[in-house]
């Protein structure tokens, strides 16, 4: 402590003492030369005494990266220790690379496609380079420092073989691109090859496939037919955008149309005929309602369970063209200001139900044999099977059954009444039904079988099958009788079928 007086002057020198430290230095690799501010010290390890201040420390050795460092010696610090891990200087590869945008691979790890490559210098290294389709290059280097290498990679395309067969003989493209019929042997790139096999008439086959120059590839097909393949594509039963049932019919059978002159209650109409039917179709099991058919024509009224009635021929027609719209089919009837102009035989759209199949589902499809009518042969109607003019019509109709009673004056819900053995419903009665075929009194050439019969005639007048809710005699109640009308009834109604392919 120092004490002075007003005016007094004191002087006093202060010995600084040094502050002494040392440096422990290690290096990896321990070989490493020191430079203490700029003197080399010589190889580490050293543990160096220095006085106090701040010192450059640089660590040096041949093909490495020297190391540069600023310490302090304090008297807060005075021990300082550090241990160096130098890095081998780096070298460079000039890469050129055919063909792009393949793979770059450095000592297993892949890097990016550059045109220089950094590598460690005095080092051994393997660079590859790979692309699918292509032989893979690999190449081994080691440089010293500084040293800048060029290596191309131009790869080789790999080649595989493939053999194509088909039955039948078959078109072959090659990812869309035509290459001949089989059989046929193909030397194809090892990358992935999209391979369709197609022929008029078939469902056509693609494969995935990666030929390979180790060992041949094979593809062995057999086609469908496209008929064939549809069919077995297709559902038993499904519901159409309106939300109609339909259910399949695979007939492979025989029939005669028509009846008899001796059976009770025939017609002069009811030519005898003989149909063949062998193609696949789809039926509604109910006839089409007022709530299907309204989503079609608002304008339409009526109870939506019930089936619509008072509909005309070409209505029908333009119901069933705009049902195969809702579903991306192709309509069957074509149709100018309401006027039936030609029928496409080729479509798989929405259609009424041919006369053919109309008789063969009701008095065939699920029977042992042909019937008279729907439900059998007996003439006694079985409780619940139909809806046609009974004892609640007496007095009010022509014709009705005595001692029948079927619950509804006039149409019913569909479904109402006892599934048919065809798997319908209603083809017995409730209303009457538009067919797809015209109407003709002309009797059919005698001896003819009539094979799967698709009327093409654009005549106004067209036929209608099955009872209705006002049929009382004999007559009507069976499948076999038919009528010729061009305007709806208010005991008309109709059904809606489609082949399950176009004509292929």
């Amino acid at each position: 402590a120092v004490s002075l007086s007003r005016g007094e002057l004191f002087k006093h020198q202060f010995e600084l003492e040094p502050v002494d430290g040392s440096l422990t230095i290690k290096t990896t690799p321990n070989t490493a030369h020191i430079f203490l501010d700029a003197v080399d010290l010589g190889p580490s390890p050293q543990t160096l005494t220095l006085h106090g201040g701040n010192h450059k420390v640089a660590i040096k050795l041949d093909n490495y990266e020297t190391i540069n460092d600023s310490i302090e010696i304090s008297l807060a610090k005075p021990d300082i220790k550090r241990n160096y891990r130098l890095e081998l200087k780096k070298a460079a590869v000039q890469v050129s690379l055919q063909p792009k945008e393949g793979k770059l691979i450095l000592d297993g790890i892949a890097i990016n496609n550059v045109n220089k490559v950094a590598v460690t210098a005095s080092t051994k290294h393997q660079l590859s380079y790979s692309k699918a389709g292509y032989f893979r290059q690999s190449k081994s280097f080691k440089l010293t420092a500084n040293e800048s290498l060029s290596l191309a990679f131009n790869l080789e395309k790999e080649m595989g073989k493939v053999e194509i067969k088909s039955s039948p003989a078959a078109d072959v493209a090659v990812n869309g691109k035509s290459v001949g019929t089989t059989p046929l042997q193909l030397s194809l790139q090892a990358i992935n090859q999209k391979i369709t096999l197609s022929k008029q008439g078939y469902r056509s086959i693609t494969k995935q496939i990666t030929p390979s120059a180790s060992s041949s590839k094979q593809i062995s097909v057999s086609l469908l037919p496209e008929k064939l393949a549809r069919l077995q594509e297709a559902p038993q039963q499904y519901k159409h955008k309106a939300g109609g049932a339909l259910r399949l019919f695979q007939p492979n059978d025989k029939f005669t149309m028509g009846a008899k002159r001796s059976e009770l209650g025939q017609r002069a109409n009811e030519f005898l005929k003989q149909v063949s039917l062998n193609r696949a179709f789809y039926a509604g099991t109910h006839e089409v309602t007022y709530g299907e058919y309204k989503q079609f024509d608002k304008n339409k009224t009526g109870e939506s369970k019930k089936p619509v009635t008072s509909v005309s021929w070409i209505e029908a027609a333009l119901f069933c063209n705009w049902l195969s719209q809702q579903e991306g089919l192709t309509p069957v009837y074509q149709i100018q200001s309401k006027q039936l102009k030609a029928i496409n035989t080729k479509a798989d759209g929405y259609r009424l139900l041919t006369e053919g199949e109309w008789e063969w589902l009701a008095r065939k499809s699920g029977k042992s044999k042909q019937s008279v009518f729907v439900w059998g042969d007996d003439r006694v109607i079985p409780k619940q099977a139909i809806n046609i003019a009974d004892e609640s019509a007496r007095g009010k109709v022509k014709n009705f059954v005595p001692r029948y009673t079927d619950g509804y004056a006039k149409t019913a819900p569909v479904g109402s009444f006892t599934q048919e053995k065809s798997g319908l419903y209603d083809q017995g009665g409730n209303v009457s039904e538009w067919t797809h075929d015209s109407y003709s009194i002309a009797p059919p050439k005698s001896g003819t079988v009539f094979q799967n019969p698709f009327d093409l005639s654009t005549n106004r007048s067209r036929v209608i099958k099955g009872a209705n809710w006002r049929s009382g005699s004999i007559t009507e109640l069976r499948p076999s009788y038919r009528e010729g009308l061009t305007a709806g009834r208010d005991d008309l109604g109709f059904r809606v079928g489609r082949y399950v392919h176009g004509e292929i």
